[in-house]
């Protein structure tokens, strides 16, 4: 079982429903195409913040890594990042692999808290968005985006607390892009907060129960508070459905 900070935060009611009902994926060609283009718009953003000397961190070459030779990569330095020596290639952005007590993930990036030091940064998470969104959707788009949304806080948050904790690096704020996927030209939405350890350690604690789930036990109940808009088990019902009514369903399932 996977428990990815970009899942923040976790349902156990959905961990439950997923072991129980195994669900086929809910990737689509859409879907692929939304993420695809996201990875792209971050890939550049860390690109041109790397040449202009604000994103630290480790950076690789992007030749290496798709051959079957050693893989060239500089640690921990404040970009610009320079060329690898093998290929004459500019070095690219690798995001930090982060893994702490069964909760892994990786942060976009990091910018030092004043220019040219690295004993103090900001933690940044870049988030893209449909520019106007589709009527009656739950997720927000960039027009109308007013506060981070709170899926991003948690996620954000987790890195900024676990970042400390596996690299050795002090984190004083927290930062969410949001940029527009239809105009990625146009200046990001910025939202900044104070990494919260209370918060972090609720998330833990959620992993660690959903860890200790009883499979033939009753489910969880539904906590709506940690509910994704992109919850599999919310439109076919499953999320709501009464303990009893659900039981029957697995049942018939088993014997079907």
């Amino acid at each position: 079982m996977e428990f990815r900070a970009s899942s923040l935060p976790f349902c156990p009611r959905a961990f439950w429903l997923d072991a129980r009902l195994k669900p086929a994926s809910w990737r689509s060609y859409a879907e692929e195409v939304r993420l695809w283009r996201g990875d792209g718009i971050h890939r550049c953003l860390q690109y041109w913040m790397g040449q202009a000397g604000i994103l630290f961190g480790d950076w690789e070459c992007p030749v290496c890594r798709m051959t079957l030779g050693p893989d060239y990569v500089v640690h921990d330095v404040l970009g610009p990042p320079g060329q690898c020596p093998r290929h004459g290639n500019t070095l690219r952005y690798r995001e930090y692999e982060l893994s702490y007590e069964g909760l892994s993930g990786h942060p976009d990036g990091l910018i030092p808290d004043t220019a040219a030091s690295t004993e103090s940064f900001s933690l940044l998470e870049i988030k893209t968005l449909q520019h106007r969104g589709f009527k009656g959707s739950s997720y927000p788009d960039w027009m109308t985006i007013k506060k981070p949304y709170r899926p991003h806080i948690e996620q954000a948050n987790a890195y900024a607390r676990m970042v400390p904790r596996l690299k050795g690096l002090r984190i004083t704020n927290v930062m969410i892009w949001y940029v527009s996927i239809d105009r990625p030209t146009w200046q990001p939405k910025v939202f900044e907060f104070a990494p919260d350890e209370e918060r972090f350690q609720r998330n833990l604690d959620v992993l660690h129960e959903i860890k200790n789930q009883d499979l033939d036990a009753a489910p969880p109940l539904c906590d709506p508070d940690a509910r994704n808009p992109f919850c599999q088990f919310a439109e076919p019902g499953y999320c709501t459905m009464r303990t009893k009514d659900l039981q029957r369903h697995l049942k018939e399932q088993e014997l079907g």
